[in-house]
C-alpha cells in the first residue's frame, strides 16, 4: 500500500514539473536576442567588414618591387662570355610608385567602404528587431483571439444546452435551437481558420527565433515595448539613421574616387638600378670595369581628353547619384515617419474609447441580452447578435492594441535604435 502511495506521489510531482516545463513562457524580449545571436546575415555582414578593412591596409602599400636577372650581349656562336666587351650579367631592382596620392586615396575608399558596410550591420540589427517585433504582435493577436473565439464557445455551448433544454419542456421552439447550432458552427469554422493563422505565424517566427521558442508558450502580458520620442526629435535622429549612414559611408567613398580621377593627370614613376658584371680584360690588360644603370620612367598624360578628363566626370556623376540616393531615402524615412507618427496617435485614440466605453457597454449588452432570454423578454436572434457584437468587439480592441503596437515598432525603427 506505502509503494503503491509512493508511485502515486512520484507520478504526480514528475505530472507537475513536466507541466511546469512545458508551460514556461516565452517573451518578446527573448525572441529579439536569440533572432539577432543567430542571424546569420549579420554574420555576413561582419565578415565583410573585416575583409574590406584589411584590404584598406593593403591598398596603402606600394606594389613589390621587381628584381631582375639577366645574360646580356651574350654571343651565341660560340658561347664565349668574355669575348665581347658588352657581354654582362645584369642584376638590377624597381619599384612603381603610383600617380599622384592614389595609394591613399585608395585606402580611404575602401576603408569608407567598411564603415558603409558596418552601418549595414546596425540596419540589419534594426530591421531584425522591426521584424520579431511586429511577428510577434501579429502571433499574440491571433492567440488571444482563439483564446476569445474559445471562450465564446464555451458560453454558445451552454446557451445550447439550455435552450434544448427549454425546447424540450416547450419553452424553446426548434428554430432556437437550430440557430444556436449553426452559430456554433460558424464559430467553430473561425476557429479553425485562426488556427492556421496562428501555426503560419510560427512558422514564420521560427525563422528568426528559432523552433523552440517560437512554439513555446507564449507570454499572455501584453508585450511592452520602449517609448517612443516625440515626433519633432525622431525627425532630427532620420538624418542619423542606419539607412542615411550607410549612404553617407558610400559618398565619402565615392569622393576618393573623384580623387583618385584627380590623381590621373599627375605622372606615375619606375625607379630602377642594374648593375651589370663583365668578364675578360681589356686591351692594356686590366679587368673589364662593371656597370651601373639607374632609370627614371615616367608617365606624360598629355591626351587628357579621352581619358582623364573622361575619368573625372564618370567620379563626379557617382557622387551625385549616391547623393541623390540619400535624398530619396531621407524622403522616404520622413513620410514612414509621419505615416506612422499619425497611425500611433489615432490607434493609442481608439485604444481608450474601447477601454473607457465601447468594451464595457459591449459586454453590459450582452449579459442584459442572456438576462433577458432567460425570461422570455428577447428572442434568440436578439441574444445571437448581442453574442456576436460583444466578441467583434474584443477581437477589435486586441486589434487595436496591436496595431497600436506595430505603429510603434515602425517608429522605433525610424528612431534607429537610438535609447532603446
Amino acid at each position: 500500500m506505502n509503494t503503491k502511495r509512493s508511485i502515486n506521489i512520484i507520478f504526480v510531482l514528475c505530472t507537475f514539473l513536466s507541466q511546469g516545463v512545458l508551460a514556461q513562457t516565452v517573451t518578446l524580449e527573448q525572441a529579439v536576442e536569440y533572432a539577432l545571436k543567430n542571424d546569420p546575415v549579420l554574420g555576413q555582414i561582419n565578415a565583410t567588414v573585416a575583409t574590406l578593412e584589411a584590404k584598406a591596409v593593403a591598398d596603402a602599400q606600394l606594389p613589390d618591387p621587381k628584381a631582375t636577372l639577366a645574360l646580356q650581349s651574350f654571343p651565341v656562336d660560340d658561347f664565349n662570355r668574355t669575348r665581347e666587351g658588352m657581354t654582362q650579367i645584369v642584376t638590377g631592382i624597381s619599384q612603381k610608385i603610383p600617380r599622384g596620392r592614389t595609394l591613399k586615396y585608395k585606402s580611404k575608399q575602401t576603408q569608407f567602404k567598411a564603415e558603409s558596410v558596418q552601418a549595414e550591420t546596425y540596419l540589419r540589427a534594426i530591421r531584425v528587431k522591426r521584424e520579431v517585433r511586429r511577428l510577434w504582435l501579429d502571433l499574440y493577436y491571433w492567440h488571444h483571439a482563439e483564446t476569445t473565439i474559445n471562450r465564446s464557445e464555451t458560453l454558445l455551448k451552454k446557451i445550447i444546452e439550455a435552450t434544448e433544454l427549454h425546447y424540450g419542456t416547450g419553452g424553446r421552439n426548434v428554430q432556437d435551437v437550430i440557430s444556436a447550432e449553426l452559430e456554433l458552427s460558424v464559430l467553430q469554422d473561425k476557429k479553425i481558420d485562426v488556427q492556421r493563422k496562428v501555426d503560419a505565424l510560427k512558422a514564420d517566427l521560427a525563422k528568426w527565433s528559432g523552433y523552440e521558442l517560437a512554439q513555446g508558450k507564449m507570454d499572455e502580458v501584453f508585450p511592452a515595448l520602449p517609448k517612443v520620442k516625440a515626433y519633432e526629435a525622431i525627425e532630427q535622429l532620420l538624418t542619423a539613421h542606419p539607412q542615411i549612414q550607410v549612404v553617407d559611408a558610400l559618398i565619402e567613398s565615392e569622393r576618393q574616387g573623384v580623387n583618385i580621377a584627380k590623381a590621373q593627370y599627375k605622372p606615375g614613376f619606375d625607379i630602377g638600378v642594374n648593375y651589370g658584371f663583365r668578364e675578360g680584360e681589356l686591351p692594356n690588360g686590366q679587368d673589364r670595369p662593371d656597370f651601373l644603370t639607374a632609370k627614371l620612367t615616367f608617365d606624360l598624360p598629355i591626351f587628357v581628353d579621352k581619358r582623364q578628363d573622361k575619368q573625372l566626370a564618370a567620379s563626379n556623376f557617382k557622387v551625385s547619384a549616391a547623393q541623390y540616393q540619400r535624398d530619396d531615402i531621407l524622403r522616404d524615412l520622413l513620410a514612414q515617419l509621419q505615416r506612422n507618427y499619425s497611425n500611433w496617435r489615432r490607434f493609442e485614440e481608439r485604444a481608450a474609447h474601447y477601454d473607457q466605453s465601447v468594451i464595457q457597454r459591449a459586454k453590459e449588452n450582452f449579459e442584459a441580452s442572456l438576462e433577458a432570454y432567460g425570461k422570455d423578454r428577447t428572442n434568440f436572434s436578439s441574444l445571437m447578435r448581442a453574442q456576436v457584437v460583444e466578441l467583434d468587439t474584443k477581437l477589435n480592441y486586441i486589434k487595436i492594441k496591436t496595431d497600436r503596437a506595430k505603429a510603434q515598432t515602425d517608429l522605433l525603427y525610424l528612431q534607429g535604435g537610438h535609447h532603446e
